[in-house]
């Protein structure tokens, strides 16, 4: 009967400390982005990126050529970043964007070649 009520124990406190865990805020990663429990932040979408990036650049979708649009995960930070690039005239610009806040991370304009 003793091992009945240590196992018992045992599983009421497992159970407890998980409750706990997940019940106050326990800091979950997402992708890279650090999101709390509860929190209702979402990836923004690829065209949200290309917007960003494109009004920054000063360009309309129409201006544009050759765009590219992926989620991608980078090594060097640790995170998902959306790259976004695309080309007008004889530039080529680069686009890292942060997914969730729509932040521009990088970016880059070199001439094309």
């Amino acid at each position: 009967m003793n091992r009945f009520k240590k196992a018992i124990s045992i599983i009421f406190v497992l159970l407890l400390v998980f409750s706990l865990m997940s019940g106050c805020g326990y800091d979950k990663s997402v992708k890279g982005h650090s999101k709390s429990a509860g929190s209702k932040a979402e990836e923004i979408s690829e065209d949200a990126a290309l917007e960003i990036a494109l009004k920054d650049a000063g360009f309309k979708k129409s201006d544009v050529k050759h765009i590219k649009v992926e989620l991608d995960y980078d090594d060097d930070d640790d995170r998902y970043e959306y790259e976004v690039e695309f080309k007008n005239g004889k530039y080529e610009y680069e686009y890292n964007i942060e997914p969730y806040t729509g932040d521009i991370l990088e970016k880059d304009k070199d001439i094309d070649n």
